[in-house]
Formats: C-alpha cells, sequence, structure tokens
C-alpha cells in the first residue's frame, strides 16, 4: 500500500466488489499535493418480519422487538454514504499520505437522536430530526516501496477486515440492525459470520508486497474495554492486531489467502489483578473464476465476544468466552447481472457454570442471504436482497408467554449504490 494508493479502504474495496474503479475519484494538483475525492451514495428499502414473538436475547441481532405487522424503513444499507479526501505528495525521498473520510447516514432521527435532535424529543424516526456524521478515517501515512508503509490515526482494524470488505452484503442491507428505529447502517453480516473490524486509533505498519504477493500488517491499537458480565477498563498496553495476506493472480484464476489475529488484556478498575487477555485469530480465502467468486472464512477467540470486539466477551466472574463463526459466499457474474448466495454463523459458548445464569445470552446467531446485483452503469448498482436470520439463546424462555426458544426474522431489500 506505499504511495497511499487506497483513498479509503471501506469504499475501495466496496468499489473493488461491484466492478468498479477508483479511478472514479476526482483528482487534481495542487501544488506538490495530489488532491483525490471518491465516494458513494446507497439508499434501500426494507420490510422486516419478526416469525414469532420476539424474546430479548443479550447479543442477538434479530427481533430485538416485536414486530406485530411488520416493519418498513428506508435507510442506509452496510455501508453508510460515504466522502472521502485524500492528499498525497513526496517530500525527502518518502511518500507521505493524509485522508478523512466523512459517513453520513439517510436515517431520520438515528437510534437515539440525530445530529441537530435532542434524545428526549420524539420517539425517532420522526418530525424534523436529521442525520448524523460519522467521521471514521482521520490518518496520515508515510514510506516507500522499499519500507513499507507507516499509518498513524483512525481508520478500520485489520483483524476481519477482510472478512467485511469482501462480504458481498457491504453493497448491499444483510440483516437489519433496528428495523422500526434505523440508524446509519444495518449489520450486513457483522456478529452473524464475523466480529465488526471497528474504527480504532492506530500506529501501524504495512510491509511492501514480497515474494510474489506475499504483505504483512501489524500495529498497535487503542485498546477497547471487554464488556459482558463483568466490565474491564484498565489497560496498562495496547491492543495488537496483525495479519498476513498472499495474493496471487495467473491466467485463469485470481485471489486472496490471509491470516490475522488480535490481543488484548484489561483489568477490573478496583483491582489490577483482576482481568482477562482476550484472542483471536482468523483464516479466509477467496477466488475468482470464469464468472465466479467464491469465499470461505473462519475466526475463533477466548475472551473476543461477538458481534463487536470484546463484546460479550467475559462472564460475571471474569471468565472468558469462547467464540467462534464464519461464512461462506458464492457470486456469478451474467453480463450485468451477479446472483450471489451467502450463509454465515457467530457462535458464543458461556462459561463454566454460567449457562443456567445466564439463558438469555445469546449462543447463535445465522443467516442465510440471497441477492441479485444489476450494474444499470459502471458507477451504479442496483440490487435486491433476502435475509433469514435467526438467534438462539443458552437456555429455555423464562417467560412462559414468550414460549419461543429462538427468534427469527425475514428481511427483502431493494435498492441501489453510486460510486463516484
Amino acid at each position: 500500500m506505499t504511495k497511499h494508493k487506497k483513498l479509503a479502504l471501506v469504499v475501495t474495496g466496496a468499489f473493488a466488489l461491484c466492478g468498479a474503479s477508483a479511478a472514479h475519484a476526482f483528482n487534481v494538483k495542487a501544488g506538490d499535493w495530489d488532491l483525490s475525492m471518491s465516494g458513494e451514495v446507497n439508499a434501500f428499502y426494507s420490510y422486516t418480519q419478526c416469525q414469532n414473538n420476539a424474546r430479548l436475547i443479550v447479543g442477538g441481532t434479530t427481533c430485538g422487538t416485536t414486530f406485530t405487522n411488520g416493519a418498513s424503513s428506508v435507510e442506509s444499507g452496510l455501508l453508510p454514504s460515504a466522502l472521502v479526501f485524500s492528499a498525497k505528495t513526496t517530500q525527502e525521498g518518502f511518500d507521505i499520505g493524509v485522508t478523512f473520510g466523512f459517513y453520513p447516514g439517510i436515517n431520520n432521527g438515528g437510534q437515539v437522536s440525530g445530529a441537530n435532535t435532542s434524545a428526549a424529543a420524539l420517539p425517532q424516526p420522526s418530525a424534523l430530526g436529521s442525520t448524523g456524521i460519522d467521521m471514521r478515517q482521520n490518518f496520515f501515512t508515510f514510506g516507500d516501496k522499499d519500507m513499507g508503509t507507516i499509518k498513524m490515526g483512525r481508520d478500520l482494524g485489520f483483524f476481519g477486515s477482510d472478512a467485511i470488505l469482501s462480504d458481498m452484503t457491504l453493497l448491499g442491507v444483510g440483516t437489519p440492525q433496528s428495523p422500526q428505529n434505523p440508524g446509519n447502517t444495518t449489520l450486513g453480516r457483522i456478529g452473524i459470520g464475523y466480529v465488526y473490524a471497528d474504527w480504532i486509533p492506530q500506529i501501524s505498519y504495512i510491509s511492501p508486497s514480497f515474494g510474489g504477493g506475499f504483505q504483512v500488517s501489524a500495529g498497535i491499537f487503542q485498546p477497547f474495554n471487554m464488556i459482558g458480565g463483568e466490565v474491564l477498563t484498565n489497560h496498562s498496553m495496547p491492543m495488537i492486531q496483525a495479519k498476513g495476506t498472499w495474493d496471487f493472480n495467473s491466467d485463469s484464476v485470481k485471489g486472496r489467502v490471509w491470516v490475522g489475529g488480535l490481543e488484548q488484556r484489561a483489568t477490573n478498575a478496583a483491582d489490577n489483578n483482576d482481568g482477562a487477555t482476550g484472542l483471536g485469530g482468523e483464516l479466509g480465502a477467496k477466488a475468482s473464476m470464469a464468472g465466479f467468486d467464491g469465499l470461505i472464512y473462519a475466526y475463533t477467540g477466548y475472551g473476543l465476544g461477538t458481534t463487536g470486539i470484546f463484546l460479550n466477551g467475559i462472564s460475571a466472574t471474569g471468565s472468558r468466552r469462547h467464540s467462534d463463526g464464519g461464512y461462506a459466499q458464492l457470486q456469478y457474474t451474467i453480463g450485468k447481472w451477479k446472483p450471489g448466495f451467502s450463509y454465515g454463523f457467530s457462535q458464543l459458548k458461556a462459561a463454566g457454570g454460567e449457562q443456567a445464569a445466564n439463558p438469555n445470552l445469546v449462543a447463535f446467531n445465522r443467516s442465510a442471504v440471497g441477492q441479485l446485483q444489476y450494474s444499470l452503469t459502471k458507477s451504479l448498482t442496483l440490487l435486491g436482497e433476502y435475509a433469514h436470520s435467526w438467534t438462539t439463546a443458552q437456555g429455555a424462555n423464562p417467560t412462559p408467554a414468550l414460549n419461543s426458544s429462538k427468534n427469527i426474522e425475514n428481511s427483502f431489500s431493494v435498492g441501489g449504490i453510486l460510486f463516484f
């Protein structure tokens, strides 16, 4: 990634997914600097139906509340809209660059409040609401083709990044996050196949490509609180993330294989000796051949949690919960059409002795997604999706009136995404 080749990791990844080119970005020369602007806008209509009487499952991704007659929403998909500014130049032999990424949704009010709407105002979404801007990227880079690139600032983490950037629901909706009260984004497969990579303050290093497509990345990251039955908030050391990739390209097939990991320790604010070490590992591969695009991905961890990094990863006694998951995906390009299907799951195992005490803790999140893309132009993609998602708890429902053993959700979405 020398000379700051990627203006924005998520936008560039999405360009690659839909077959568009990052060259669509606006470029201008200003003195010694090359300035660029790129982005995208998307919108979807979604109808979501909760198939049974919903049960509140901690860490679940479906049916947080009962939808008596279903829920309609007009919202952004897994990607919010994006406007990314970048500048790069060469000074004293170093390639240097800076990136600012603004990511607004189209929601009217959001899950709690909009940018200019008080949380005490009318329930959202409602009249007089507004959307907010999520400034996800704010970093600079320096390096050269021999030494690689050093990045300092806020950007996407390494762990789980290839999983989300390769997810076909990145261009769509996947599992809705909150159909009755849409936020800036939906879930896609977050928490249903991979743990969200997240946007994390970091000082990281990305090597040049060597030895036939190999590349390594590693860095120190802002440590996160470990939140579960116990909350660990003290951090004497940073979070560590690392990843290795191998990109291959022949006349008939091209793709990537990657392996990654993260580690972090956190302790109790009242007792520095009371803590836990969270660990995660991942392995993935994707390939394209004769119009087919396939992917398989898996992750595992202890204290890693589910959906978000270190969320629900520890018990009330500070014991680590084991989590794992993954997804498989297949797409096929037929002219301007691109049908696709994916299935994935995320599993959280209760710590020893706590299953009976936490019957409402999530055990599995699963989903099957069918998608159909149509490239109306090289910049504009229209698509439709169907997602069947279900969440299973650790134990039986303690509320007899809500006798469902799991939450089942069906969602239909149609809309489009435009890159520039």
